[in-house]
């Protein structure tokens, strides 16, 4: 069998590779350099993943708080729109009470009337369809 030959698991294959790389360089210990290296390279590794999960969990911590600002935001907008819509409705009805109390049949024929447009406006007239012959 081949000196170089491989039969066996991954650990296996990778004591194998640094022992004939070491072979081949001449390192009168096989793979401790190598070993060195991988275990270099695994460290700047994990610190570079551990950089970057900081770095997410700033920026997870900063989504939130902009987050929360625009919902405090939003929630201050809507109390506003409320209290704006309450007050209207309020000088409204202000206005329209004496109409109603005056002319009771003039209102509710106007309110009928109102709601006769609106009716055809939302429904519509059916359905809008065109059927399209083909030519000849």
């Amino acid at each position: 069998m081949d000196e170089y030959a491989f039969n066996g698991t991954g650990a296996d294959l990778d004591g194998a590779v640094e022992t004939v790389a070491a072979r081949m360089a001449g390192d009168p210990q096989p793979g401790a350099r190598a070993r060195a290296r991988v275990k270099a390279s695994i460290a700047r590794a994990q610190d570079a993943v551990a950089d970057a999960a900081d770095k997410v969990a700033d920026k997870v911590v900063e989504a939130s708080a902009k987050a929360n600002v625009m919902a405090d935001t939003l929630g201050e907008r809507a109390t506003d729109a409320y209290g704006k819509a309450v007050l209207t409705a309020r000088q409204l009805d202000a206005t329209i009470e004496p109409f109603v109390q005056e002319r009771p049949y003039a209102a509710l024929g106007i309110a009928a009337g109102l709601g006769i447009v609106a009716g055809l406006l939302l429904a519509g007239r059916g359905p809008k369809v065109i059927y399209v012959r083909p030519r000849a």
